[in-house]
């Protein structure tokens, strides 16, 4: 599968042991790299990112995604539901309007509101079972970026079948716990500075606040996928930042796009009925894409050097669990 997605680059990264170590790639960390290694670095991004498989690999993370979506939000609300009252959530989802398309906020904002009105489930074998089929049916889109990310970093899957699918349904969960909880702290953390006397300012901080807010939580939860999910050895936290980083900033700039749709875009002039679909599915292939563009950054970072970028003690080149530690670009 990975050679069909050209995952390989144009000039194959050689073996340390039988490559030339030069001084350039003795760095400690990106902060070392000179600016003629930022240069290789961001032209090995550029290929990759330009390649076909990229493109193919972020729209079949969208499709999933797209199915995982109302799985999601059950899940969201069914937790609200059991914390809190699920009115609550359908009063927060309201925080994230300016960041997403507003054909995508519409399908999430009534499909909340359908769950919230609905009569209170109570705790038993019911909710539970189909909590964990609503897992699993939103686990797929986890699956494919699993997959995806694995191309990204040059791996190929090594986990068995079972510790695969395992990943998948703790990533799914842990996504949609740290969502619940993110966004009580976007919604919160204004509310609190809304008592703060700005004056003026008032209108120009708390955005900023949401938005930085906002920024955090997406770096944290990248910095969390990049590590766990590619199947390798996992990396030190500072070959993970750098892409975590881009991939956030990338991320907020994709709600340009939610500024075009809203203002700009006649999406249902087009496709009528099924417009709110294409923008959601849009959205979900720049996220996806955004996200496969961090983690290659992180991949030919990792190229950059000889050292051991592996967390735990520093091992031989070969055996350090992960192509891109084993491996220097040419």
């Amino acid at each position: 599968m990975n050679g069909e997605l050209d995952s390989t680059p144009p000039q194959q990264p050689v073996p340390i042991a039988t490559g030339r170590v030069a001084g350039i790639h003795r760095a400690a960390g990106p902060a070392a790299f000179t600016k003629r290694s930022w240069w290789r670095i961001l032209r090995r991004v550029w290929e990759g990112a330009s390649s076909a498989s990229f493109g193919l690999m972020s729209a079949g993370c969208a499709f999933y995604a797209m199915l995982a979506l109302f799985p999601s939000i059950s899940i969201f609300v069914s937790l609200y539901g059991l914390l809190s009252s699920p009115l609550t959530a359908e009063r927060q989802v309201e925080a994230i309007a300016p960041l997403l398309p507003s054909e995508l906020y519409d399908l999430v904002a009534n499909r909340v509101k359908e769950l919230a009105s609905a009569p209170p489930a109570t705790l038993g074998w019911n909710i539970l079972l189909s909590t964990v089929l609503a897992l699993w049916s939103a686990s797929a889109a986890s699956r494919a970026l699993m997959t995806s990310l694995n191309v990204a970093y040059y791996e190929e899957e090594k986990r068995s079948l079972l510790a695969f699918y395992v990943t998948a349904f703790i990533l799914t969960a842990c996504g949609i716990i740290g969502m619940a909880l993110g966004l009580t702290v976007v919604v919160a953390v204004p509310v609190v500075l809304a008592v703060v006397p700005f004056g003026s300012l008032s209108s120009t901080v708390l955005p900023a606040v949401t938005w930085l807010l906002f920024a955090a939580v997406v770096f944290l939860g990248l910095a969390a996928l990049y590590r766990i999910a590619p199947s390798r050895r996992q990396a030190k936290w500072r070959w993970i930042t750098p892409g975590s980083a881009v991939a956030a900033m990338l991320m907020l700039l994709s709600a340009l796009f939610s500024l075009y749709v809203r203002n700009f875009a006649s999406y249902n002039v087009t496709y009528g009925s099924l417009g709110a679909i294409v923008v959601a599915l849009f959205w979900f292939y720049l996220s996806a894409y955004v996200t496969l563009v961090g983690a290659r950054v992180n991949a030919e970072l990792e190229l950059e050097t000889a050292l051991d970028t592996t967390v735990g003690w520093p091992k031989p080149p070969g055996r350090r669990g992960a192509f891109v530690a084993d491996h220097v670009a040419p």
